[in-house]
Parts: structure tokens; C-alpha cells; sequence
């Protein structure tokens, strides 16, 4: 997987504040929690500077040669994308 900063290190800074959890038991799964925060913005991000390119899956998870890619957010999501 590529590494956020490399696209996001003006965008993204960590917080000095730490917020203690309230109930770690609801807490969403690591790949749930990203997927939910950067997917919506990245299909936003598309849109906005005309470049699709950002809400396909391989712009963030690049994969080698030969490997099934899925290449359009809607797909991994499971959604028509309509």
C-alpha cells in the first residue's frame, strides 16, 4: 500500500490531542475506518480536479503484475456506483 504522506504530507497532520475512546468494543476495523474516511474524500477529490484516476482503488494500492485489481470504489464497496 502506498504510504499516505507521500501524497498527503501538507494535508494530513497527526493531532497533538489524544482523545481517550469511549468504548473500544464499537470500534470500527482499521480497514473500515480508512476506507470510510479517504474513500469518500478521494471520490470528492475526483470529481473536483477532473482527475478519476483518485477513487480507484490501485491509486492507493498499487498491486504487481497479474494480480486482479479492483479498480473502482464502488466496486469494493459493493455498490452499483450509480
Amino acid at each position: 500500500m502506498k504510504p499516505c504522506l507521500e501524497c498527503h504530507r501538507e494535508d494530513m497532520k497527526p493531532s497533538v490531542a489524544f482523545e481517550k475512546p469511549k468504548d473500544l468494543r464499537w470500534a470500527p476495523a482499521y480497514l473500515t475506518a480508512f476506507h470510510k474516511l479517504c474513500v469518500p474524500c478521494h471520490q470528492r477529490e475526483a470529481v473536483e480536479k477532473q482527475q478519476p484516476q483518485l477513487a480507484e482503488c490501485n491509486h492507493c494500492h498499487p498491486h504487481p503484475r497479474g494480480v486482479r485489481q479492483v479498480t473502482r470504489v464502488a466496486d469494493a464497496m459493493g455498490s452499483s456506483g450509480s
